[in-house]
């Protein structure tokens, strides 16, 4: 009987290796309508980094864009000195986000940090609705 057992679980797992697939990134959905809200700044910590700012604005009739600053009073890395960094006319695609997510508002909490110290931390918001069509 353990032979058996054996056997059946070596089988499933060479099945099971053979089906896996690498997961395929180059997606896109069309489920769903995705509008993104504005963006804020939490809160930050005054040891690390001297200044956030966060703006949200139109960037034309239809599309929401984000330019954030930031200002850093530790180098971290050779890439990130003390100086400021910015994120301009940040549009997100919807199409990129998973398919099924529920129709509804949605705050997304971002935090950034260094090492264990958390440099800021922002709040995203946007909402998810669907056309209902009868047929």
């Amino acid at each position: 009987m353990k032979i058996v057992v054996l056997l059946t679980m070596l089988f499933l797992i060479i099945i099971t290796k053979k089906e896996e697939k690498e997961f395929n990134y180059n997606w896109f959905q069309n489920d769903f309508n995705f509008e993104a809200g504005h963006i804020e700044i939490k809160r930050f910590n005054t040891r690390y980094v001297r200044f956030v700012h966060a703006r949200s604005f139109k960037y034309n009739r239809t599309t929401v864009a984000h330019n954030v600053s930031v200002n850093l009073r530790i180098n971290v890395g050779n890439d990130l000195e003390d100086r400021t960094y910015h994120v301009c006319n940040y549009v997100v695609n919807g199409q990129k986000l998973p398919p099924l997510l529920p129709t509804g508002d949605f705050m997304l909490e971002l935090t950034f940090s260094f090492k264990n110290a958390e440099l800021y931390v922002m709040n995203a918001y946007g909402k998810i609705s669907r056309n209902i069509t009868r047929k």
